[in-house]
């Protein structure tokens, strides 16, 4: 749904965004819909060398904590229950 960053070239700081919708269906009855978002602040550099492979590395990062937010959601564990 969102996918944002910024290297923060200029501005001493990053930032990144990732959001996205999960839904969860068994048959035709929707057991869970949310939208799960993640973000992170970090450091930058007025050096374009230094503030790009730092936004890439704390952007991809999003990723793996978004999956760890999803699987942590006790409604999105519940969605699997009964």
């Amino acid at each position: 749904m969102r996918s944002e960053i910024g290297s923060g070239i200029g501005e001493n700081a990053g930032h990144g965004l990732l959001a996205a919708e999960f839904t969860v269906t068994r048959g035709t009855i929707q057991n869970f819909r949310k939208v799960i978002t993640v973000e992170a602040r970090w450091n930058s550099s007025f050096i374009g060398g230094v503030a790009i492979p730092a936004a890439e590395r704390n952007y991809m990062a999003l990723y793996p904590a978004l999956v760890t937010r999803l699987f942590s959601d006790p409604d999105f564990l519940s969605a699997f229950n009964g």
